[in-house]
């Protein structure tokens, strides 16, 4: 479940923009504790206004294609997610 979202530094170069975003919310598996993701949301400026343009690497890699300018500035960075743990902030890494 979503709590919050905080967005933090905005840049941007034309019609495309990337900002830096927390996402917090509660986690309930594997085990229940509250959890921040903190990513990059890649926008498009369309008739006037901003549109998020990103959801998974498939679509972030045709757009960082599109706007190789842009993608050199603003390179991605993977998501990270942290789970609290003791009122701490621990990053949670995923084991595949």
């Amino acid at each position: 479940m979503l709590d919050r979202i905080n967005i933090g530094s905005v840049r941007v170069s034309g019609n495309v923009a990337v900002a830096d975003t927390e996402l917090y919310g509660r986690i309930t598996r594997p085990f229940e504790t509250e959890g921040k993701i903190v990513v990059q949301q890649y926008l498009v400026r369309e008739d006037g206004k901003w549109r998020v343009a990103t959801g998974d690497s498939a679509t972030i890699q045709r757009f960082l294609k599109a706007n190789p300018t842009f993608a050199r500035k603003f390179p991605i960075r993977q998501p990270r997610i942290y789970v609290k743990q003791n009122g701490k902030w621990v990053q949670f890494n995923l084991r595949r």
